[in-house]
């Protein structure tokens, strides 16, 4: 079923496709004469070039009887109703039988100063519709490029556009901070802020939404051909052309897989970064409030929004960064593929070979220091939560409970106990389970660390063997050298 705002079969028009912008607009120079052979009006028309390297020149030349004059005049007029007056009063052309009888006669009109009034009417009507509006309709020129724009280019200009609106409320309130002199003005602000930030979210969650689209609908048609090129080659049966088509279709499918792929890691990318530093703003505004209006009150008023928007920040740090890595592994496959594909390149020199290994081991790098980055979010996420918990905790304990009168001695036993019971269950397990969350965090933290040891020390040791034959190399060639000098000596 259609989406109800589907813009699809509708046309988009520009908004004021005739409108021009006049300190943009190019001078035209028109010469107009009057051709006795064939009664016509011949118009020329030729763009003046304001700079030598402005845009090409233009120039346009035609013939028209008197009644298509008078036809252009009146379809500029429905545009610009203001170009009415400037029409000269045109002789009536005589039409059928009545051409052929009065085609010998004498005829009275000065058709010079016709040609002058018309080229008057000429620089009036580009002066009041426009270049692009007056040589189309005079030459049939006609580029519906200036009146029409693609549906994509409207729909991206909607998104766009919604961003920019929330963006400029968001700024609207934020100015109100100015005059705001205590906390209780500032939860006011809040409310507008949140509501803000929330439209923000919306409009940029759509605009993206919509670039990111179009990669999706490529991913899986691609990596279905991309499968059924390796399932054709994987056939032993087939010819040796079948083979390469098979192959060809697999590099294409592959390159354009991978560009979408690219492309989807890289939006997700722009997005996050830009929600991150959204809500990291918003803290640091929080913060600089508690310092200004002070802790107790601060607390007060915006503890429960502090919070909030501590975890949330966490959240989008974390999704950034798993962006990030997935981002550099994409960068690591790509690699691998390229050294995996050397067998195919015999022209391939091991200097090359090297910077492909050398990038594949900085991207690995960058692929451990991105999960580390990853774990150490999450340990601060589990973190702010655990404190959340003991600070319920800790306002539970300061909670003063009153006990009714007792005149049995006997009966304070039984609060002792309560009391003694209530102690031992002080440890909540809400910690103890973050407490293992946070122990698993560090375990994975110290796996990754001897990982990217371990690499950083084979790329080392690599490193120095080779040194280490160059110089055997090197001092072998020397040695040679000296033996073939001494026996030159003694023959000689």
């Amino acid at each position: 079923m259609d989406q109800l705002d589907s813009l699809e079969d509708w046309i988009a028009i520009r908004d004021n496709p005739f409108l021009e912008d006049k300190s943009q607009r190019a001078k035209l120079q028109f010469s107009v004469s009057w051709d006795d052979a064939e009664k016509k009006v011949v118009i020329h028309c030729r763009r003046v070039l304001r700079a030598p390297n402005s845009e090409n020149g233009f120039s346009r030349s035609a013939s028209f009887t008197l009644n298509e004059i008078s036809a252009i005049h009146n379809q500029l007029s429905l545009v610009h109703a203001s170009l009415g007056p400037y029409l000269p009063a045109l002789p009536e052309e005589p039409h059928g039988l009545w051409s052929l009888i009065l085609s010998s006669s004498s005829s009275t009109v000065d058709y010079d100063k016709l040609c002058e009034d018309i080229h008057r009417y000429l620089s009036a009507a580009h002066e009041i519709c426009g270049e692009h509006l007056l040589t189309d309709t005079l030459f049939e020129v006609h580029s519906l490029d200036e009146y029409f724009e693609k549906i994509s280019e409207l729909r991206r200009r909607s998104y766009d556009e919604a961003v920019k609106r929330a963006d400029e409320k968001l700024r609207k309130v934020l100015s109100l901070r100015c005059g705001s002199i205590n906390m209780l003005d500032m939860s006011e602000v809040y409310k507008l802020e949140d509501d803000a930030i929330f439209q923000w979210n919306v409009a940029l969650a759509e605009l993206y939404n919509y670039l990111i689209q179009p990669f999706l609908d490529v991913r899986a048609p691609a990596l279905e051909k991309l499968m059924e090129a390796k399932k054709g080659l994987e056939e032993m049966h087939w010819g040796r052309e079948s083979q390469e088509m098979y192959s060809s279709i697999l590099s294409e499918w592959q390159t354009i897989y991978v560009h979408a792929l690219d492309s989807i890691q890289d939006l997700y990318t722009e997005y996050y970064s830009q929600t991150v530093t959204l809500i990291s703003d918003a803290k640091d505004r929080m913060l600089s409030d508690k310092n200004k209006f002070g802790q107790k009150s601060f607390e007060v008023v915006a503890k429960e929004r502090f919070i909030r928007v501590s975890e949330d920040l966490c959240g989008e740090r974390l999704q950034l960064l798993q962006n990030v890595k997935k981002n550099y592994e994409n960068q690591c496959d790509k690699i691998k593929q390229e050294i995996a594909s050397l067998d195919d390149c015999p022209g391939m020199t091991e200097k090359e070979l090297a910077a492909l290994e050398r990038k594949a081991y900085e991207n690995q790098v960058k692929v451990y220091d991105s999960h580390l980055d990853i774990l150490l979010e999450e340990e601060n996420l589990v973190r702010l939560k655990m404190n959340i918990v003991k600070q319920e905790i800790a306002e539970l304990a300061d909670e003063v409970t009153f006990y009714d009168a007792v005149e049995n001695p006997e009966d304070l036993n039984e609060f002792e106990d309560e009391l003694v019971a209530n102690a031992k269950k002080s440890t909540d397990p809400r910690l103890k389970r973050f407490e293992r969350k946070i122990v698993m965090i560090c375990r994975k933290k110290a796996a990754i660390r001897n990982k990217k040891k371990s690499l950083i020390e084979e790329k080392s040791l690599k490193l120095q063997k080779k040194r280490n034959e160059g110089e055997r190399i090197r001092h072998h060639h020397n040695i040679q050298l000296v033996t073939v000098y001494e026996t030159v000596s003694v023959d000689y």
